[in-house]
């Protein structure tokens, strides 16, 4: 079955005017009308799963402490968790998320993260990772109680060199191991109502840091990183 890769809006097909398959509002014959309603379903069931998480204005020339490992390589342990909002650092704690499979692929989707930055002084590294900790539950605090080192949990970048804004982006692919498996029933109403409908959901937790190598907070050796957006794709 085809998938155009977009919602075709159609009137009924009955209605009078061209014939152009995939132009909006264009009525159709029963049998090509058939098949935009096939493409426009799968559509609908591949993007029903795929959403926008959460948006953050960012920093702007508020990022300028280092590394906590002072190496510029961009790793979860690379970044200063325990630092208050506004100490030279942006960390963006996304919450916790439940996420389902994709559509006719069975699939899990991947996580995004899409910014713009730069450094004032382009000698300075900036860095960003984007973490992601399997939870099913508010853990009730800005900081993880673990931060994953494996490749599989998380994504990073760092930018240095220009003092140009440019765009990022951090991409995880969510699998089982990332995903807490949290089972939930309905509480039964009265009178109840049978059977019991149970179901298996799924969450994770997403965690977003950045640093500057510069470890100045002067004009001229900070950073920023502007429009953030989590999404699934």
């Amino acid at each position: 079955m085809a998938d155009l890769g977009y919602y075709v809006r159609h009137p009924a097909s009955s209605t009078t005017g061209a014939a152009s398959w995939f132009d909006d509002d264009r009525p159709l014959g029963a049998g090509r009308f058939q098949i935009i309603y096939g493409s426009n379903a799968l559509h609908l069931l591949r993007e029903n799963p795929l959403r926008t998480l959460g948006a953050h204005p960012g920093s702007l020339n508020g990022i300028w402490r280092t590394t906590a490992t002072g190496t510029t390589g961009a790793t979860p342990s690379s970044v200063q968790w325990g630092r208050a909002p506004g100490d030279g650092v942006l960390l963006v704690d996304w919450g916790v998320h439940h996420v389902t499979r994709v559509g006719d692929t069975a699939s899990w989707p991947r996580l995004r993260c899409d910014f713009r930055w730069a450094p004032e002084d382009g000698g300075d590294t900036l860095g960003a990772v984007l973490v992601v900790v399997p939870v099913s539950s508010w853990a009730g605090s800005t900081v993880p109680i673990v931060l994953p080192t494996s490749s599989e949990y998380y994504d990073a970048t760092t930018y240095t060199g220009s003092t140009s804004y440019a765009d990022a982006s951090l991409t995880v692919a969510l699998t089982d191991t990332l995903l807490a498996p949290m089972h939930t029933a309905p509480a039964a109403g009265y009178p109840p109502v049978e059977p019991d409908e149970q179901g298996e959901r799924f969450a994770f937790r997403a965690l977003l840091g950045f640093y500057n190598t510069s470890d100045q907070n002067a004009v001229g050796r900070r950073g920023s990183a502007l429009g953030l957006s989590l999404f699934l794709e």
